[in-house]
């Protein structure tokens, strides 16, 4: 893209009503933008559902080598975007 400063981030499936997988590898950023920022609620939940399992996989890993569990800044975040968001899921 020209002009552009930063790689788009794909929202794929938008609106979409039938059941699919669609299995693509999202980086924690990625998946943190989409999360706070799609207008399409199933992908903003699909978004944090995958970041969410992320960040408790990687806390299960650090309990069990006895290391400090953190919260990502990129899940704070996102979170704080959904819990601030007027009408979202309005078009």
């Amino acid at each position: 893209f020209e002009g552009i400063k930063e790689d788009p981030v794909l929202s794929m499936l938008r609106g979409f009503s039938a059941p699919i997988k669609l299995e693509y590898d999202r980086s924690d950023e990625e998946l943190a933008f989409l999360m706070g920022n799609d207008q399409d609620s199933f992908n903003r939940w699909e978004a944090g559902q995958q970041l969410f399992t992320r960040a408790i996989l990687q806390n299960v890993e650090a309990f069990q080598k006895d290391k400090d569990m953190t919260v990502s800044p990129l899940v704070i975040e996102a979170v704080r975007k959904n819990v601030v968001a007027e009408g979202m899921d309005r078009p």
